[in-house]
């Protein structure tokens, strides 16, 4: 094995050279992929405390429990429990857009070992992924489907079937830019569920590269429960907005 190993990366050095997307040195390792080990073990993942529900960093008390948000308080949330690896900031948010945007796709493998330390965070056991489906226009425009790239990854490892089953029906605006209101009317009635009887009474995880106002996953966390009623319903992202929730 270790033989195999020096040699993938001796025909990496030859014959595809990178540089580190984050630190510009140049990358030799096993998954080839343009993030070298440093800058990748350097990376924050999310800090408690954290919201019980949606997994949004908040302020905890004296006595160290972990509150929740306000708006999970409310009762707002359509999924049961929402987590992240990390913040879309710093060199997390730069890893994430040169993977996205300049469809650096070898940097699936870093990133989906990111989502492979945060499923473990929750305490179910999942009987379908289900990728955050992207409009035949936006994939034929960037190239490649994001997070169906991740989903087969995560899939892989953690042995969860992929659910198919839901559609991007309106290739609506991208969410960055819009206010929290107008996010959430963008994606109404975005997404077409096929064979609900599939997802009905099983326990679903949610999975998007990142988690901004979280309008996107409360859509199809919504169409789940009134289309196919199932058990469960977990969110998982790279990564989530910054921003904190007032208690």
């Amino acid at each position: 094995m270790k033989c195999c190993n020096t040699a993938r990366k001796l025909v990496q050095a030859l014959l595809f050279p990178e540089a580190c997307v984050l630190c510009d040195q140049w990358v030799v390792n096993t998954e080839l992929s343009p993030l070298c080990y440093r800058c990748l073990n350097s990376l924050d993942p999310v800090s408690p405390p954290i919201c019980e529900i949606c997994g949004i960093p908040v302020p905890g008390d004296v006595l160290g429990r972990f509150p929740m948000c306000s708006s999970c308080r409310a009762g707002d949330a359509e999924f049961d429990q929402a987590r992240a690896w990390g913040l879309y900031e710093g060199d997390l948010r730069r890893v994430i857009r040169e993977f996205k945007f300049r469809s650096r796709r070898r940097l699936a493998v870093p990133l989906a070992g990111l989502l492979g330390q945060c499923f473990q965070s929750f305490e179910h056991t999942f009987e379908y992924i289900l990728p955050v489906p992207s409009h035949r226009d936006r994939i034929r425009s960037r190239g490649f489907d994001q997070i169906r790239v991740l989903a087969k990854l995560l899939s892989r490892e953690a042995g969860v079937p992929i659910f198919d089953g839901l559609s991007r029906i309106k290739n609506t605006k991208p969410q960055f830019g819009l206010p929290s209101r107008e996010r959430s009317r963008n994606v109404k009635g975005a997404f077409q569920l096929k064979e609900p009887g599939l997802v009905e009474n099983r326990k679903i995880l949610i999975l998007d590269d990142i988690i901004t106002t979280g309008a996107t996953v409360q859509e199809i966390s919504s169409v789940l429960r009134s289309k196919a009623g199932p058990r469960w319903i977990g969110v998982l992202s790279v990564a989530r907005a910054a921003h904190r929730y007032p208690l």
